[in-house]
């Protein structure tokens, strides 16, 4: 998770807010958002929208970033009306389907439709519709592939080559509550999103189905601590994700989130990925410590030191497999040779 600057990285993903700056202010920021560096990180980090969207409120007369911006409005508008068609076909069923993840930010949140640069959107769904799923996503057009080198009984992956110009566009269904093959506590956390998907959602004016906004903020929570180790690509866009659903929201109730992380056992991972979040993007999040106790604190500020470069004063990317155990381990509230110990001993009980 590159760290340009907890500033510019604000901006970059505020554009309403920079707006406001250049107003008082033509120079505001205007020879950091435009340096080549910060378009490298804008493509390394995969939030060139977002970044083409600030750009064309502070350099008004480049149209160079205003036309990027608009063919990812035009793209993503595509990608509404492909997802809008799916959950149309499933209404007429007893498939139970929800938007997650990124493209569910999105929208719950009525962000920038433009700022969206992922080609693909998330779905879950329930392991026991998997062949009516496939049924279904066939008459739409769509073909079952591999990708990502994800099992099917985790994550089935569906594309379509009409929808985006030049390119494939997927359609994903998570079977699980999150794409990982190893997961301790994964049966807790496959209830609640059971009981999320039938009773915690909402439906929004297209027909679209995303989780309700604690719920939906619980869960990418989890994905960036779970799925990502809190650092792994593509990084800062999932803080923004989180960023996005607290700026916007007037529901979210941090008392009820922790119940439901002390009940699943993952209090480390959400305090962690909140406090990450207002690291880099000075995200309006209340003081939390009064929810936790001294060791979820302790371990938390361990993966914080562990993913932070003194020399390079910012977060840094921590990916090889010891680095993911690790982090894993200190999630868990273990050191890491019961962590190994633990998956060694689950792994041998699988194989019998």
């Amino acid at each position: 998770m590159k760290n340009f600057n907890q500033g510019v990285n604000y901006y970059i993903l505020h554009p309403d807010e920079v707006l406001e700056q250049v107003k008082a202010n033509p120079n505001f920021l205007i020879e950091e958002l435009k340096n080549m560096e910060l378009v490298d990180y804008l493509l390394e980090n995969k939030i060139l929208p977002y970044g083409a969207h600030t750009l064309s409120l502070v350099d008004e007369n480049n149209d160079k970033w205003s036309s990027i911006h608009r063919e990812y409005e035009k793209r993503n508008h595509n990608i509404l009306e492909e997802t809008r068609t799916i959950f149309q076909k499933f209404s007429s069923t007893d498939k139970n389907i929800i938007l997650i993840e990124n493209f569910g930010t999105i929208l719950s949140s009525n962000a920038c439709l433009g700022c969206f640069s992922s080609g693909d959107i998330d779905l879950s769904a329930d392991s026991s519709d998997y062949h009516e799923v496939i049924k279904y996503m066939s008459e739409l057009g769509y073909i079952k592939e591999s990708r990502r080198g994800v099992p099917n009984s985790i994550m089935t992956t569906f594309s379509k080559a009409n929808v985006l110009e030049g390119k494939k566009f997927y359609v994903n269904f998570e079977w699980k509550p999150i794409a990982r093959r190893y997961i301790i506590g994964i049966k807790k956390l496959h209830r609640r999103l059971e009981h999320f998907r039938k009773n915690n959602y909402k439906t929004l004016d297209n027909g679209i189905k995303v989780l309700s906004d604690n719920a939906l903020l619980y869960f990418n929570l989890l994905h960036v601590s779970i799925g990502h180790y809190y650092n792994t690509s593509p990084g800062i866009r999932l803080y923004a994700d989180i960023d996005r659903l607290i700026r916007h929201s007037s529901d979210i109730n941090y008392n009820k989130i922790f119940l439901w992380a002390k009940e699943d056992d993952q209090t480390i991972r959400v305090y962690t990925a909140l406090s990450l979040t207002r690291d880099v993007l000075n995200t309006p999040i209340p003081d939390c410590n009064h929810l936790i106790n001294n060791n979820i604190f302790k371990f938390s500020s361990k993966i914080k030191k562990y993913l932070w470069s003194v020399k390079k004063s910012s977060y840094i990317n921590r990916t090889n497999i010891f680095d993911q155990w690790m982090i894993d381990a200190m999630s868990e509230g273990m050191n890491i040779f019961t962590y190994c110990l633990l998956r060694i001993v689950r792994l041998n009980r699988t194989k019998s």
